[in-house]
């Protein structure tokens, strides 16, 4: 993945910061580059926002249009860097969810989320967790990986939402590939 720095601006950041185990949480205003462009080869994890949790695997590129089961999904036009994630694992290292830092103005997602069953929100609200199974037997010290870009919003034609984010190397066979 890589990034064109265009610019600077002053963005707001939920930092969770690991030290001997304890984990310290808090916001940050700092000065980041603007993201031009970001490379969207892929491959993408794809989760659709419904009753119960679709995943699907995508080896790329991204599109402004995603199908899955009949089901046209559409890019909202936010760009591919809304927040950052981290991919949550068991002590086996397998995938277990994501947890997500969407910055500010998508903050809307904590709203379209906290009536789903495998959704956690962080009660202070600066991220969600959302998890593929019904295991949540997370390993914070393997769960850091303060993943970003490749991350979009799309939005059905029946309302229902999905993001994508680049997929992690382990997801073995833990999602439906096209």
């Amino acid at each position: 993945m890589g990034l064109w720095p265009v610019g600077l601006e002053r963005l707001r950041v939920n930092v969770r910061l690991t030290i001997n185990g304890n984990v310290h949480l808090g916001t940050k205003t700092m000065t980041t580059p603007q993201v031009s462009s970001v490379e969207t080869d892929g491959p993408y994890l794809f989760l659709l926002l419904r009753s119960r949790l679709g995943l699907h695997y995508h080896p790329g590129p991204l599109s402004k249009l995603f199908v899955f089961e009949g089901i046209r999904y559409f890019d909202q036009g936010y760009g591919s860097f809304l927040g950052f994630y981290d991919w949550l694992r068991n002590s086996e290292h397998r995938v277990l969810g994501v947890r997500y830092f969407p910055f500010e103005e998508f903050e809307f997602l904590f709203e379209i989320t906290k009536q789903l069953d495998y959704v956690d929100l962080d009660p202070a609200g600066r991220w969600l967790d959302i998890y593929f199974s019904s295991d949540r037997k997370v390993l914070e010290s393997i769960s850091d990986d303060q993943d970003f870009g490749g991350n979009t919003i799309l939005r059905s034609e029946d309302g229902h939402y999905a993001l994508s984010f680049f997929a992690p190397d382990e997801l073995d066979d833990l999602v439906g590939r096209s």
